[in-house]
């Protein structure tokens, strides 16, 4: 690797991935690059042998690799920001412990684009989707959910994030290092979420400028829904986690106007995330969907027509369900 200036800044979360975190490791340190990087690791008190994995290549690869032990669990979007202020690179990419790049020349690719393109906040490209032994899942094998992030068009801009589309998985972004500017409050990566942190990542880049979207496969992110591994996928298929996304965009939309004075729609999407409430609660009317949709409607901060939101939503699934003998979705 070249000069003393750190280049890139690996991002990698480690919390009890004893079974994936060194695959996830080789593949940033076997990049070949004339940049000088480093893979900024956050362990995340594992209960399992992922920090005793993480020590033995630290010790291997000092040059390349550093590592925050934390002396407490943190959660996801804490970590994530502490390795976010520790980040030394121009240039932060991810990969997340469960995860994996696939392209030796990434580091390469993305700096160089950078660097001869300074109008773009960041790249991204497209991942492979791989089961939990990384063996890459057919067009269709992959469910619904493991597909959010996919994106048809050449450039990403913030008009895209108001419809919360994503140019791709975490895992195959690189940005511009943000984090540097001190006057700007980015606590907000961890307070507007416990759970998710690419979302607000995601707006801090857009705010700053477009993102370039190439069409090469540079990461495989691990569809992994078993064992009891806590991971993204198997949250989101346990948990009604609606409420937590609304509250989670109101709090996007806020932070945007107070520190960067950009007025944020969500609208379409809130709307949407009330309305998927409402339907969970009809087809299973349990006391936590119920709590879901009043939390919903108490976090809008405009109760009374996220009322008559819910009420249209259940006089449309009723149509729906007693006239067409259909379920379609609903759309408010």
């Amino acid at each position: 690797m070249g000069n003393d200036e750190v280049m890139l800044t690996v991002k990698m979360l480690a919390y009890n991935h004893e079974k994936y975190i060194a695959q996830a490791i080789e593949s940033v340190i076997s990049q070949k690059t004339k940049y000088r990087y480093e893979l900024l690791i956050g362990e995340d008190c594992s209960t399992d042998a992922t920090r005793e994995i993480i020590k033995r290549y630290r010790d291997q690869y000092p040059e390349i690799i550093h590592v925050i032990f934390h002396k407490q669990n943190m959660g996801c979007t804490k970590n994530s920001y502490s390795l976010d202020i520790h980040a030394r690179g121009k240039y932060i990419a991810g990969c997340e412990g469960d995860d994996f790049w696939c392209d030796e020349e990434r580091i390469q690719k993305d700096v160089d684009f950078l660097e001869a393109n300074p109008q773009y906040a960041g790249i991204c490209h497209r991942c492979a989707v791989v089961d939990e032994a990384g063996r890459e899942l057919a067009e269709n094998q992959i469910p619904d959910r493991a597909g959010f992030w996919k994106f048809d068009k050449q450039i990403y801009t913030l008009a895209d994030f108001q419809e919360w589309k994503t140019p791709g998985h975490g895992s195959a972004h690189t940005r511009r290092n943000f984090f540097c500017n001190t006057d700007v409050d980015y606590s907000i990566v961890f307070k507007a979420s416990k759970r998710v942190g690419d979302r607000t990542h995601l707006l801090i880049a857009a705010i700053e400028g477009d993102i370039y979207c190439a069409d090469d496969v540079v990461s495989c992110y691990r569809y992994r829904t078993s064992g009891g591994q806590g991971n993204y996928m198997e949250t989101q298929k346990k948990r009604n986690l609606k409420a937590e996304d609304f509250l989670m965009m109101r709090r996007l939309e806020h932070w945007s106007l107070q520190e960067k004075g950009i007025r944020l729609n969500l609208d379409g999407i809130k709307k949407d995330r009330l309305a998927g409430s409402v339907v969970i609660f009809l087809k299973d009317p349990s006391r936590e969907n119920l709590n879901v949709v009043l939390r919903i409607v108490r976090y809008s901060g405009e109760p009374l027509r996220y009322l008559y939101y819910a009420f249209k939503t259940i006089g449309i699934k009723w149509f729906y369900w007693k006239i067409r003998g259909t379920d379609a979705l609903v759309s408010l």
